[in-house]
Formats: structure tokens, C-alpha cells, sequence
């Protein structure tokens, strides 16, 4: 066994220059993609659909105020168009105003005069609706304060109360509620792992899973050369051989990952111990993966086959849970696969 595992690592240092390029390349990737990134993130906007059926001076304000928002991008649009793209996608919910909107915040009401549509898929509406609300409740505290004020003295007017109410706002409130963003998987006041580098850990298994079956080739080399089926009839079986295999390619794998870490915690200045349950999770990952990929190489002859699995494995994954944010998959299917279980709250904490 050992003989072979010398065999087997001589072999794959003799592309030596090829393994540099899979250590170099996602740490050539990570130093000066990262910075880009973050800028992305951070510039990035909520598309919401704005529909206003009322048409007033309270329903323009609160679409003014909300719009000052960085975080925020209002499509202005019908009611049904409104239901159309968020029923694509293309905006994660639709706010709806309906008619009567100002009166009943004129009359210090809070009814329901606001219509929140969404789908199971969206996961960054919650702050347009807590500003919504906010600005909302502003102009009818404001109401109200107006209309007790005039019941006290008919010198002050409405709108004089109205306006001095508002003053209190700003530069903040008087008493305002604080929304603090808790990533599953962390305690409240702990902090969470970037969505930047929850993306970079989610390309870094799609390129671990695409070096497994780069790797892999030797095996189907290995087959087409007549090397494997000697070591067949001379051992009578091949259990060493995929055994040295699956260890080499593992232990690469280990050398890659601890390289990739080392520079996301160097170039995203990042403590080691918010990053160490990710990494975890991502070994534990790739690990299986390896399984599976020896697995699937002993069951398969045929190496067109085996990239063709592996192919649509990978891009599968990619396609239905490869985002932290946004999960495609509405029918369960892709929690089975490698991304859904890298983001799967059940692993985190």
C-alpha cells in the first residue's frame, strides 16, 4: 500500500506546475476580486415595485422619503404589473397604496391601507417594509398630534402642529425601533460571516468539486494505459489503488483549502474564529464529495460519462443554491445537493 501511495504521489508532483496553478489561481483571484466585491455588495440596491392608487400628498411623501434610501430602487407601476414582476422575480416584493391612504392617516387611523406582496423566494423585502411602515406611522403620529392639538386651542393650526410634530424626526427620532440583522446560524450581538465571503466560499466549492474530478483523470488514465487492470491480476484487486486515491486527492484538497483561508483572512482583515464553522462545513463538504466522486469513478467505465455527472452535479448545485442570498430552488430538490447543504441553517452555529 505504501508502495503505491509513493507511486501515486510521485506521479502527481511530476505536474507539479499544474498543481501551482490550482493553488495559485483562486488566491491570485481572491486578492484582487475580493475588494470589488465587497464595493458590489455594499452598493447594491433592493428592487421593489411601488404601485400608488392614491395619488396624495402623504402617498408622494413616503415614496420621496423612501427613495432617498441607498439600499432602496422603486419601480413605479400598476397593481398587476407590480404582481407580474414579483412573480418573475424581478423585484423582491410590491408595495401598495391603496386609495384613502392619506385620510386615514389624517384621521390618526392605522388600517390597512398598505398591501405587501411578496413570494416564498424573497429575503431582502424586510427592510423596505419596516421603512415603509416607519415613514407611514411618522405621518400619522403627526396626524394625530395635529388634530389634538387643535382640540386644545384654535390658535395653533393643523398644519402648524403638523409641522412642529415633524421637527421631532429629525435628526432622529425621538424614540425609534433598532433592527439589528442576525445571520442564521449566530447569536444575537455575534458577528456573522460577510455575504462577500459566503459568495467566495461558495465558488471555492464549485472550484474544490471541479479540481476532484480534474484529479480524477488519472484513474481513467490509469484504465486506457492497461496500469489499473495489472494491478488487478496481480493484487487481485484494485481496493489499494483507489484507497492511495482517494487519500492523495484529499490531503491536496486539505493544502488548497488551508492556502485559500489563510488569504481570505489576511486580504478581508476577518478573525479566524468567524470563518472556522464555514470552513468546517465546506471540509465536512468536500469530503463527501470526494466519496462520491471515487464512487462514481469506480461505477463508471466510461469517462465521458463520469464528466458528464459530475458536470451536471456541479452545475445544478450552482444553479439552485449557489447564492447566499437568493436560493432559486422552490421544490426542496437542491438542499440535497452541495450548495444547499453549505447554506443549510441546520449546519450552522
Amino acid at each position: 500500500m505504501l508502495t503505491q501511495l509513493n507511486i501515486q504521489f510521485l506521479r502527481l508532483m511530476h505536474r507539479w506546475k499544474m498543481l501551482l496553478f490550482i493553488l495559485g489561481f483562486p488566491v491570485v483571484i481572491i486578492w484582487f476580486v475580493l475588494p470589488f466585491l465587497n464595493t458590489a455588495i455594499e452598493q447594491s440596491t433592493v428592487p421593489v415595485a411601488w404601485v400608488d392608487q392614491d395619488k396624495t400628498e402623504f402617498s408622494t411623501l413616503v415614496k420621496e422619503r423612501v427613495s432617498d434610501s441607498s439600499r432602496l430602487s422603486l419601480v413605479e407601476t400598476s397593481e398587476n404589473r407590480a404582481e407580474q414582476l414579483v412573480q418573475r422575480g424581478e423585484v423582491e416584493a410590491a408595495f401598495i397604496l391603496a386609495s384613502g391612504f392619506e385620510k386615514q392617516l389624517r384621521s390618526g387611523e392605522a388600517e390597512e391601507v398598505i398591501r405587501w406582496m411578496r413570494t416564498e423566494s424573497s429575503s431582502l423585502d424586510t427592510f423596505a417594509k419596516e421603512q415603509i411602515a416607519a415613514e407611514s406611522i411618522r405621518l400619522m403620529l403627526n396626524s394625530r398630534a395635529g388634530v389634538f392639538v387643535q382640540t386644545l386651542s384654535e390658535d395653533i393650526t393643523f398644519e402648524e402642529a403638523f409641522q412642529k410634530a415633524d421637527s421631532y424626526w429629525e435628526p432622529q427620532p425621538l424614540f425609534r425601533m433598532e433592527y439589528e440583522r442576525i445571520q442564521p446560524g449566530t447569536e444575537r450581538g455575534a458577528v456573522g460571516l460577510p455575504l462577500s465571503l459566503q459568495g467566495l466560499l461558495s465558488l471555492l466549492l464549485v472550484y474544490g468539486m471541479g479540481v476532484q474530478v480534474f484529479l480524477m483523470k488519472v484513474r481513467y488514465e490509469d484504465a486506457e494505459t492497461g496500469r489499473l487492470q495489472r494491478l488487478k491480476v496481480t493484487r487481485g484487486n484494485a481496493v489499494s489503488y483507489y484507497t492511495n486515491v482517494f487519500f492523495l486527492h484529499l490531503a491536496f484538497l486539505g493544502v488548497l483549502i488551508g492556502i485559500v483561508c489563510a488569504t481570505i483572512v489576511v486580504r478581508a482583515e476577518i478573525d479566524l474564529s468567524i470563518l472556522n464553522p464555514w470552513v468546517f462545513r465546506l471540509g465536512i463538504l468536500l469530503v463527501m464529495m470526494q466519496i462520491f466522486v471515487l464512487l462514481l469513478a469506480v461505477w463508471l467505465p466510461k469517462p465521458k460519462a463520469f464528466f458528464f455527472i459530475m458536470t451536471l452535479v456541479i452545475l445544478t448545485s450552482v444553479l439552485l443554491k449557489g447564492s447566499p442570498v437568493v436560493l432559486f430552488d422552490t421544490g426542496g430538490f437542491g438542499e440535497w445537493l452541495p450548495h444547499g447543504w453549505l447554506f443549510n441553517e441546520g449546519w450552522r452555529g
